[in-house]
């Protein structure tokens, strides 16, 4: 290990080093990039001169300025620029894992990042131009604010076509008065005095620029000139645009493994390449890809095409693209434009790599407008209710040239939906899929829960047909740690690895690989693959969806309500299944939904019923609630106090099995007597005419509580949050599960074991799991 070689810190770390000035060849001074913390500057340039490393490695927004001189290494947090770490050379180099998870763990406040101070300089700037200006206008004024503040230079003799501005932006910035305009300016250029930190522009511009701009997005679309000097939101990065359609800013640290990853399936040895983003954003992708392109040497023509629906976003992507390609304008070209990528204009033909991230819209949250321009783009591969990313999707195909590179993230819902099975077809017809990555943690984009993952292939007629799956768990830091070990992978010539929290291996496509391309955790996988033999959950019970109550707080008592009501009115409740009526496979009897139901409809058919029934229970929870259970679709008002959805299913009492509607293993029980109304849950019901007898049932609630029944799950689910797995009908049916339904000899034994141990369990017995993991491996040869 050569600590003076950034190539070998990517080797050994999985950092990707991008330049920190970008001045070329031989440039010895590094930003280490990651993800969203961690990141580092690393100066392998053998000098220690220089006073200003913290300012530095302040202004390209990361936690230290790391320099490796021949004995020692120094580390400096910005926020500590007078008391370095000294640590020996030969303790780094054998230790270099923990060193950088020492540097991940050890992160200045947030609050006083270079993001933080200059967004804290636009909200001061938005302010003074009052709110009779547009927040695209006051973008506007914020890059000319940049831009003089790099130049230290006046306003007027600012030139407007170096950075990619327009006269327009000095007349918005004309109504600030000259002495507030220098004073923001000011206190933007003097940077945070406490900590002896002074701002490069240079770096602002080229490291810190996309969380920048996503913030001041955000700002600039609120109404930040109503805040309070002293306000500062945590950074944005959805803006819900004029036509409802969702805006999610691609993360750089995203952005930067999506193309690193296009750019290993594309020959740099070609004399010209176009880059295409139909939905740039503030120009992550294309910044990204610049700057990739000059790291790896490429030395040709670079066209770079960015289309956004939003105008204030186009401002700020010519804006940082016209600073990044500074010196090397002769050989590339920009051309940004404020486009509808659905509306009907061409794309592009000729592109050789299509990057993008384009609107997550569900099909009930378009207009009519939306959907007919969906179903048109899709056409035959129209199917059921498709996401309008899909459309996206299938205009990047027909835009990339033979030998070309889509790299986009998409809906995890792209990956295994029904309705897309059609275009994950044509998708994987017409592209050979080299990566797809399924990014466990909904906490991608700030200010929006989304299942998002990320698919890379080429339009090639020689087809590898194998790929590489990248699965996530939902940690925050797995996404990052996945794509740090995928680097690794690379540089080393790896192929497999699992790891905890992510799992990468590689894949063969074939006919039916359309069907489901989503990646599982490997462990998951070979488990599954052994357990092929088993039938299916979907083959022995009808998975079904709870009762829909319409109302909870009308319907469903706790313990202590119920009890309180007369005896003759608590025979027309019945124990609930809630999301918290499940425990360690034990069912908690601490709620009860009001059930007036038999075989063939409602049992109390009149007001006058129904008061005289429950008197008590209609006084204090019904008659209150009257008007909101009259709002209810599906209920009339002559019987407003039904249930919206009582599931005909649960009227008769038969031994089921039981589940809420999140969770993991243990989130299951036997409902022995069948009383039990599932209202936030599932219950299976056996098929085929088999009857759920005590043991069967217990053996059921003994593997759904094994670390086995854990593991399929992840298998066949996914991630719902907070580590829970969605355990509704569409996922659970997939799952193997052994047959307790069969009672020859030889499985007698076995459901008898299995349900023992299943009776102390559902009795709060939790010692009983070791002994439910061991019938596991003695009986289906599997352990984990």
């Amino acid at each position: 290990m050569d600590l003076t070689s950034e190539r070998d810190w990517t080797t050994f770390i999985g950092f990707l080093p991008v330049p920190l000035f970008g001045r070329g060849q031989g440039e010895r001074q590094f930003v280490m990039l990651n993800g969203s913390k961690g990141n580092f500057c690393l100066d392998v340039s053998g000098t220690s001169e220089g006073t200003e490393k913290a300012s530095l490695a302040w202004s390209a927004d990361v936690g230290h300025y790391v320099q490796v001189l021949s004995n020692e290494v120094n580390v400096v947090r910005w926020d500590r620029p007078n008391r370095p770490e000294k640590i020996p050379t030969s303790v780094v180099r054998d230790n270099l894992q923990r060193f950088q998870e020492y540097l991940s763990a050890d992160q200045p406040a947030r609050e006083s990042s270079i993001v933080s101070h200059a967004s804290s300089a636009f909200r001061r700037l938005r302010m003074a131009l009052g709110s009779g200006v547009s927040g695209g206008d006051s973008l506007k004024a914020f890059l000319i604010l940049l831009a003089s503040a790099k130049e230290d230079a006046s306003i007027q003799s600012l030139d407007l076509e170096r950075w990619g501005l327009d006269s327009a932006a000095v007349e918005i910035v004309a109504r600030v008065p000259r002495m507030e305009f220098e004073a923001v300016s000011l206190s933007l250029r003097r940077g945070k005095a406490d900590y002896n930190l002074v701002p490069n522009f240079d770096l602002i511009l080229r490291h810190a620029a996309g969380p920048l701009f996503q913030e001041a997005h955000y700002i600039a679309l609120t109404n930040a000139y109503q805040m309070s000097l002293f306000d500062a939101p945590p950074p944005a990065t959805i803006i819900e645009r004029s036509e409802g359609i969702g805006v999610h800013f691609t993360p750089p640290s995203l952005a930067r493994a999506i193309v690193e990853e296009s750019l290993s399936h594309v020959d740099l040895r070609k004399a010209e390449i176009t880059v295409f983003d139909p939905a740039c954003g503030s120009g992550e992708f294309l910044k990204e890809a610049l700057r990739q392109l000059h790291y790896n040497g490429f030395e040709g023509k670079i066209n770079l095409i960015g289309w956004d629906i939003s105008e204030p976003a186009c401002y700020m992507t010519r804006f940082v693209l016209t600073w990044e390609k500074r010196g090397s304008a002769d050989r590339i070209k920009t051309e940004i434009s404020c486009v509808d990528a659905l509306d009907g204009t061409e794309w592009p033909t000729d592109v050789d790599i299509l990057l993008m991230n384009p609107p997550f819209m569900s099909w009930p949250n378009m207009t009519k407008y939306q959907q007919d321009k969906v179903k048109s783009i899709l056409g035959i591969l129209m199917q059921k209710r498709p996401d309008m990313a899909s459309a996206f999707i299938v205009r990047a195909i027909n835009s990339l040239k033979e030998e070309g590179v889509l790299g986009a993230v998409v809906p995890a819902s792209f990956l295994e939906s029904q309705s897309l099975e059609r275009v994950r077809e044509g998708f994987l017809t017409t592209l050979d899929l080299r990566l797809v990555a399924k990014l466990g943690s909904q906490k991608i984009f700030s200010r929006a829960i989304v299942d998002a993952a990320v698919t890379v292939g080429k339009k090639t007629a020689t087809r590898n047909n194998i790929f590489k799956n990248l699965w996530a768990d939902h940690n925050p830091d797995s996404n990052e740690s996945a794509f740090r070990a995928l680097r690794i992978a690379r540089a080393n010539n790896q192929g497999q690895l699992e790891k905890n929290g992510f799992s990468i291996y590689t894949r063969r496509q074939d006919s039916n690989t359309y069907i489901n391309i989503a990646p599982k955790p490997e462990k998951s996988r070979r488990l599954a693959e052994k357990l092929s033999h088993l039938p299916r959950v979907g083959e022995l019970f009808s998975v079904q969806q709870g009762t829909i109550t319409g109302l909870n707080e009308a319907f469903v008592l706790d313990a202590p309500q119920y009890n309180s009501l007369p005896k003759k009115e608590r025979q027309y409740f019945r124990p609930a299944i809630m999301n918290e009526s499940i425990a360690n496979s034990m069912i908690l009897s601490n709620s009860f939904v009001f059930y007036p139901y038999v075989s063939g409809g409602i049992q109390l058919k009149e007001e006058s019923e129904v008061r005289r029934a429950v008197p008590q229970y209609f006084q204090l929870y019904l008659q209150p609630f009257k008007q909101k259970l009259l709002t209810r679709a599906r209920v009339t008002p002559d019987q407003w106090w039904r249930l919206s959805e009582y599931r005909a299913w649960q009227v008769n009492e038969v031994p089921k099995v039981v589940s809420t509607y999140f969770g993991d293993r243990g989130s299951f029980a036997f409902d022995r007597e069948g009383k039990i109304v599932v209202v936030q849950g599932y219950g299976w019901s056996p098929k085929g005419g088999r009857s759920l007898t005590d043991e069967a049932g217990y053996a059921y609630a003994a593997f759904l509580a094994s670390d086995v029944a854990s593991v399929l799950l992840s298998f066949v689910s996914v991630h719902v949050g907070g580590g829970q797995w969605n355990l509704s009908k569409r996922y659970v049916e997939k799952m193997p599960i052994p047959n307790f339904f069969d009672d020859d000899a030889t499985t007698s034994t076995i459901i008898n074991d299995f349900g023992k141990a299943g009776r102390k369990i559902s009795a709060g017995d939790q010692s009983a799991l070791a002994e439910v993991n061991g019938l596991v491996a003695t009986y289906l040869h599997v352990e984990i």
